[in-house]
Formats: C-alpha cells, structure tokens, sequence
C-alpha cells in the first residue's frame, strides 16, 4: 500500500476523476408517442427502467418512442456506454451499463431519454469498471450528495464526474471485466423474460385458486392410491 490523496491505495493503482476517462454525452431524446411521416419506432430508457434493468435484467414497461433517424445515431447505446438516472421518473442516480446482451432483449433499436445521462468512455473496460464504482456509490448513499433541487431532484453529473476513484492497473480492469461480462450475459438473457412471462401467468392461477402446489399430504395420498 502507498500514500495518495485518497489514503492509502494499493502499489501500481491510480487516481483518476471520472471525468478523466469518460465524457458526457448528447443529452436524451423522448421523441413522440406515436407514429409520424419519417420518424423511426425506439425503445427509450427512464430512469425506472435503469432500475428494472438492475433488479431483473428486462424492463417491460420501457415505453416505445418515435424519433428521427438522425437521433438514433447520436444516441444509440454501445458497450463503451453508461446510463444514469438525472431526473424526473425513477431513482437518482441508479446506473446500468450499457452490455451489448440489452440489445437483445428488444427487437427494436435502444436510445435513452432526457432524464438519463450518458457517460461515454474510449475503452469497454473503462466503462465497465465506472459502472460498478457507480454502483457501489449508490448502493452506500454516497450519490446523495450529488443531487440538487428541490421538488424535483437532479443529479449533478458536473461534480460527480469531477469525483476522483482509484483505479486498477491493466491486467487487473481485464480480469475484473471478463468476470462481470459473464455476469451480464446471463442477467440480460431472454431466460429472465421467459421467467417473468411464467411469474405473471402462474401467480394469478395461483392465487384464485384454479391450480394449487401439491403439499406432502396430497403426495401420500396419491401414493396410497397407486398401492391400492
């Protein structure tokens, strides 16, 4: 361990601000509710559904957008890409990177909304890696501090980008990302939809009655049945 800014940090470690290896990107775009001459049909994320990203891996009520053609190219996601909830609809602060596995979760294009904030780095083990600093910091409070307003809270993405990390040597960011894009394949999976699909289907049933989980006394006496 050696002494830094931060206290001690470990030998061969660095102390960078997030604005250092990222950059804030075009702000969001809500686009239209339906359907006009020359528009194109997107998914676009809220912050609510960074949140459902987070927890589940799908977020089924993403609302579907209409936007120009030249809007999707400047904010289509990419796997160097970070979303952050800034305002208005669903947490704070709450952070999903942006794995190409979320693309196929939908059968149309992603984009943002303008109560997101994209942080845009050069390299995907940049990103990765600012994620998950994102994430604990949220996880523990500490993006509290970098939100503002009153009726309607607004994340500071100035001064958060401005907040220093430590951050790992090369060979170690490698290792660390080849185990969480792992993670990422199997959290943004078709498996989890399937699953949620067969949640929403069953616990209806369930629940009124129409079909019951067998209990053990209801396995004896199926049993005293067959021996009969």
């Amino acid at each position: 361990m050696v002494s830094s800014e931060l206290g001690l940090i470990p030998k061969g470690w660095n102390i960078r601000s997030i604005k250092d290896i990222s950059d804030v990107t075009i702000g969001g775009d809500w686009g239209k509710e339906y359907f006009e001459e020359g528009l194109i049909p997107v998914i676009c994320l809220r912050g609510t559904d960074l949140q459902a990203l987070k927890e589940s891996g799908y977020a089924n009520s993403a609302p579907i957008r209409w936007i120009k053609e030249s809007s999707l190219v400047k904010r289509q996601i990419n796997e160097c890409n970070i979303l952050i909830g800034g305002s208005g609809i669903g947490p704070i602060g709450r952070s999903v990177y942006c794995d190409p596995s979320i693309k196929e979760l939908y059968n149309i294009p992603i984009i943002y909304s303008n109560f997101c904030k994209r942080l845009e780095t050069k390299r995907v083990q940049d990103a990765v890696y600012i994620e998950s600093i994102l994430e604990r910091m949220y996880t523990a409070g500490d993006l509290k501090g970098f939100m503002g307003g009153t009726s309607v809270p607004n994340l500071d993405i100035t001064s958060l980008t401005a907040h220093k990390i430590i951050v790992p040597p090369d060979h170690l960011l490698d290792e660390f990302v080849a185990m969480k894009k792992k993670y990422f394949l199997r959290k943004f999976s078709n498996e989890n939809i399937k699953l949620a699909s067969l949640r929403d289907t069953l616990l209806p049933k369930l629940m009124s009655g129409e079909i019951r989980v067998p209990c053990e006394e209801d396995a004896e006496k199926s049993k005293e049945a067959v021996n009969e």
